[in-house]
């Protein structure tokens, strides 16, 4: 039988988070505007992304996915969110939503507010 120790599991989820805050990195370079991509570019110790994790996890959302859409909506509202926005507490602390779909209405919520903010030819 193996015996996996604490301090086993800990290192473990230690290595997934950093590989995680990669990947959140690569697909802010990717998806949102160069703005985002620079602000994290200036976080060396990935702060801000650690503090999004953190939150994006006492509401409920544990998926990569999801914790990368959260963090998207921390870099875009600012790192008050989802404090600053009456609609996302809503959301977020709907009993009766299953995380993806947590998610997907904030999602909905970001691709308006990022169509809105793109300027116009």
């Amino acid at each position: 039988m193996l015996t996996i120790r604490t301090h086993q599991i800990e290192r473990l989820d230690a290595h997934f988070q950093e590989r995680l805050i990669e990947r959140i990195r690569q697909h802010v370079a990717m998806h949102l505007p160069d703005d985002y991509a620079q602000q994290l570019a200036t976080d060396p110790h990935s702060t801000s992304i650690r503090q999004s994790l953190d939150a994006a996890r006492r509401y409920g959302l544990t998926t990569d996915a999801n914790l990368t859409i959260f963090t998207d909506f921390r870099l875009v509202y600012g790192p008050d969110f989802p404090l600053n926005s009456e609609w996302a507490i809503e959301i977020l602390t709907d009993g009766s939503l299953h995380e993806d779909e947590k998610t997907e209405q904030l999602r909905n919520q970001l691709d308006t507010y990022l169509t809105d903010a793109k300027p116009k030819p």
